[in-house]
């Protein structure tokens, strides 16, 4: 249903939708609602200025919530210099995350703030020194969470891509897996 009305600015004939409770006529002549009627929100906007109606912050005007502390205010005293979050965790910790595939690895903090390091890399790092760019840590009986530095060997990228292709498992498994000897003599 549509009605014509007369806007209380501009004088302008515009026609809208009745909303739901508008259609019950009976309702508004119980409560003598006296109610304005605009084309636009330029005209509501225009009228509410010329008529200096309540509603909306004057230039000066303090908001309601001025001096008041808590929820309605900015953090600024929620955290103080120096205070750790609940979160935080000691250098040398070591936590389990799970990855993308649901793999577990382990993680340990290394430095402050938030300097993390796979634990497998760190105990390669303990009993070798540096890893070499280009060369990533495999674990040899493929659980991720067992860093034993008999189970963990250091092979290349392209190698890598080789034992995670599924149809050339059976063939490159014999070519890496290597003697322990052979991988600490290189070394």
């Amino acid at each position: 249903m549509k009605e014509f009305l007369i806007c209380d600015q501009c004088n302008k004939v515009f026609k809208r939708a009745l909303k739901r409770d508008e259609r019950n006529q009976n309702f508004y002549d119980e409560i003598q609602v006296i109610r304005k009627h605009f084309c636009s929100p330029e005209c509501s906007y225009a009228y509410s200025r010329e008529h200096d109606l309540p509603g909306r912050f004057q230039p000066g005007q303090k908001p309601w919530n001025t001096g008041t502390k808590g929820i309605c205010k900015p953090n600024s005293g929620c955290f103080k210099k120096g205070d750790k979050p609940q979160t935080w965790k000691l250098v040398g910790t070591i936590s389990i995350r799970i990855e993308k595939k649901r793999t577990q690895r382990r993680w340990i903090k290394i430095a402050e703030p938030k300097k993390w390091l796979e634990y497998a890399k760190w105990v390669w790092i303990q009993n070798y020194g540096t890893i070499p760019e280009g060369f990533v840590v495999y674990h040899i009986d493929r659980n991720t969470l067992n860093d034993n530095i008999e189970n963990l060997k250091l092979i290349t990228r392209r190698e890598l891509l080789f034992l995670n292709d599924k149809k050339k498992q059976g063939v490159v498994n014999a070519n890496i897996h290597l003697s322990l000897q052979e991988v600490r003599s290189s070394f």
